[in-house]
């Protein structure tokens, strides 16, 4: 289990650098003010779960539960369950950035609940199901800001 653990966190940092990359990037050139924030807010809490990861792949489980946020019963919109996930090039509008970055988020949601499921620490599957929830809040707020952006009322 621990080199597949291995192999599970180190991807689960490229994942979390890849997403980071493409909020930073999006959040200067999106329209408005409200998405440049919300984008530059969720790279930042991609940096910050790769840096839990990186911590736990290097230090074992020396991180205290405690520090990680609690987010609670998460809402789940589902407003693009249903939505194809866009390639995205050098001209991609910020709907297919977004798009993209529900499902990315919806991805790497259950990528940590599976990672909880099969870990038998009780303290790595706490840090688990806290990303898995973080991640589920991200989908959340991408969800609404795309509602509220993008399917107004003419």
């Amino acid at each position: 289990m621990a080199e597949n653990f291995a192999d599970f966190i180190q991807f689960a940092i490229k994942e979390e650098q890849k997403a980071a990359e493409l909020y930073e990037k999006y959040s200067k050139i999106a329209s408005t003010r409200t998405t440049q924030e919300i984008l530059k807010s969720m790279a930042a809490m991609e940096r910050g779960h790769e840096a839990k990861l990186k911590k736990i792949l290097e230090k074992g489980i020396d991180i205290e539960v405690s520090t990680l946020s609690k987010p609670g019963s998460i809402q789940d919109m589902k407003l693009s369950d249903y939505m194809v996930s866009p390639t995205l090039t050098e001209n991609s509008d910020i709907q297919d950035v977004f798009i993209f970055a529900m499902k990315a988020e919806q991805s790497a949601y259950e990528l940590y609940t599976q990672l909880a499921s099969v870990h038998s620490n009780e303290e790595i599957k706490e840090i688990f199901n806290q990303l898995a929830a973080e991640e589920k809040k991200h989908k959340l707020d991408l969800e609404s800001e795309y509602e509220s952006a993008f399917m107004k009322e003419n």
